[in-house]
């Protein structure tokens, strides 16, 4: 694998296992790949108004702010970095929903180094196309095609709301929620629900808590 630093290519690695963290910071040192290392994600957050764009390796559970919460404040701070979502168990959930709210690549724990270098040499080359931004940019073009209650539907189906709960909130019937998913689909051009939610994320959108 021939990765070597270059301006502007900069690996931020956010875990909060001391093992992950020194084992990986030392493989990237030993490729000459400039680094950063956080132990949190909160650490991460504070610092990224500060930091230039680069790649993200980042573990899906950490104390505080996990894998998702860091990539739903990127999309919010509208940081279209690419991330490397690191999970010791993936699940079909995780699978279906991560590509949506930032990472272009997720990798199960224990990785090979070439499988690691190779989806970080494919993030340097997405940086550098800009290819992040173009998806967060289109992702929003769907979004601004929905009515406000579309928006609120969408938002409580991020939240994990299903049919019943979204008919509460919403104070609709179950046969109008289900006409209203079916607009959103049509909206913003997704061939099923769950890639509403994906663009959704992609868009920034934050789960329904209140209204």
């Amino acid at each position: 694998m021939n990765i070597r630093r270059q301006d502007g290519r900069i690996v931020y690695l956010v875990d909060d296992d001391p093992g992950v963290r020194d084992s990986t910071a030392f493989l990237l040192d030993t490729m000459s790949i400039h680094n950063q290392a956080f132990k949190t994600g909160e650490a991460f957050i504070e610092a990224l108004d500060e930091l230039s764009d680069g790649c993200i390796l980042l573990d899906l559970m950490m104390p505080g702010a996990g894998g998702f919460e860091v990539m739903r404040d990127l999309a919010a701070r509208e940081r279209p970095m690419p991330v490397i979502l690191m999970t010791a168990a993936s699940s079909a959930w995780t699978i279906r929903l991560a590509p949506g709210i930032g990472p272009f690549k997720l990798l199960e724990k224990p990785f090979a180094e070439d499988m690691l270098l190779g989806a970080i040499e494919d993030a340097f080359e997405m940086l550098g196309k800009g290819t992040c931004s173009v998806r967060a940019a289109q992702a929003k073009e769907g979004i601004a095609r929905l009515s406000a209650g579309q928006f609120l539907l969408l938002r409580g189906l991020i939240s994990g709301m299903d049919t019943t709960e979204l008919c509460q909130r919403l104070d609709m019937s179950e046969l109008e929620v289900r006409r209203m998913r079916a607009r959103v689909q049509e909206r913003i051009g997704a061939p099923d629900i769950y890639r509403a939610m994906e663009i959704g994320e992609a868009a920034g959108l934050l789960p329904l808590t209140d209204f």
